[in-house]
Formats: C-alpha cells, sequence, structure tokens
C-alpha cells in the first residue's frame, strides 16, 4: 500500500523543468572534470559518471557500479555526489535517506569540514537531509561517498522540484562556489591519499 501511494503521488505530481535540480549538478560535474583534466590529481584517477536515473532509487547509479563491481572495489573506490547547486552556499551532506538516512563516509566528511575551515571565503557548511542525495546508492554498496551542493538559509536546494525550476533563477556565483569547493576537496582526497600511502610505506613490514 505505501508503494502504491507512493508512486500514485509521483505520477499526480506537477512537471518542473529541473534547471537547477539537478541540471546544475551536471554542469558542476562537468566542470570539475574540465578543470581536473587541465591540472589532475596525481593520486586518483577521476571518473564522471552521469547516470541519469537520480531520483528515488537512483537506479542509475546503482546499475553502474553493480556493473563495474570488480573495479571499483570499496576499498580503493570513493564516490563524490553533484546535488542541485543553482543558488544558497556550497554544503556537504553528513546523512541522508529516507528511512535510516546513512551517513556520508567519516573521512570525506572530515576532509571537506577541513577545506570549509581553510576556505573561509566559500561559506561551506555540513548539512543533514532526510532527502535522497546522488551518492545514496553507493553508500548502500558501502562505497566511501559525499555529495556536495548548494542549500539557502532553509537547509534547501532553492526552487528544487518547483515549476519555477527554470535557467533564469540559476545563481551563476553559486555555482562557481560549489565548482571552488568540489576542486578543494578533491585536492584534499589527493593529499590525504599521497599521506597515507607514504605513511603505509615508511612502516615496516
Amino acid at each position: 500500500v505505501l508503494a502504491l501511494a507512493l508512486l500514485l503521488e509521483q505520477a499526480t505530481a506537477g512537471w518542473s523543468p529541473g534547471a537547477s535540480d539537478n541540471g546544475t549538478g551536471v554542469g558542476v560535474a562537468l566542470e570539475l572534470v574540465r578543470a581536473l583534466d587541465a591540472a589532475a590529481p596525481r593520486h586518483i584517477d577521476v571518473e564522471v559518471v552521469l547516470s541519469g536515473a537520480g531520483d528515488g532509487e537512483g537506479i542509475g547509479l546503482r546499475r553502474y557500479l553493480r556493473a563495474h563491481r570488480a573495479e571499483l572495489p570499496p576499498a580503493n573506490t570513493a564516490v563524490l555526489g553533484i546535488a542541485a547547486s543553482g543558488g544558497g552556499r556550497p554544503c556537504w551532506w553528513r546523512r541522508q535517506g529516507s528511512l535510516t538516512a546513512p551517513r556520508s563516509a567519516l573521512r570525506l566528511r572530515q576532509l571537506a569540514d577541513q577545506v570549509a575551515q581553510a576556505e573561509t571565503d566559500l561559506n561551506a557548511t555540513e548539512h543533514s537531509d532526510r532527502g535522497t542525495t546522488p551518492v545514496l546508492p553507493a553508500l548502500g554498496a558501502h562505497i566511501p561517498a559525499l555529495s556536495i551542493g548548494g542549500v539557502d538559509d532553509h537547509g534547501l536546494a532553492p526552487h528544487s522540484h518547483q515549476r519555477d525550476d527554470s535557467d533564469e533563477l540559476i545563481d551563476p556565483q553559486a555555482l562557481d562556489l560549489v565548482v571552488a569547493f568540489g576542486l578543494a576537496l578533491v585536492d584534499a582526497m589527493d593529499a590525504d591519499l599521497a599521506q597515507r600511502r607514504s605513511s603505509s610505506a615508511a612502516t615496516p613490514a
């Protein structure tokens, strides 16, 4: 009965242009990849996945992770999800999900917090939400994951799933801030991995 009610709710929901949610997430992801192609991390291989089916259970990413399970073991894989970024301030999600609300990977949250403290001009903050983000399937597969995006003063993605979610209302400065935060976070992840490898090499067997 609950599943039927949810399906009926989606079937009767109003249509939304989706420019900010999550057209901006795609734009931020592509801009991040462009910047990382120009200055590639030394210790991280970057792969972009535009999974398409992102709402609900995140079928697109779920199927991608299942198809590439052998190449993407949790021990050496991390997923950085890009949520709606068309307004507000940069943030990272502490937890997400409508029921059990799994937490994002602790080390990735710590690195995000370090970036926020070092780059105070970004005004990035931690965010906790009961909604879904792009990384929920990765967390379900026990792969370290973290979502970043933009939220307003009420902790909401501006114009998300609203009829006025059009490109005229996207804030270019908000997009730039999320891109800058994402780049700084990737740099922090790269440096953290280098330090961990150095420590392992220095430790006698």
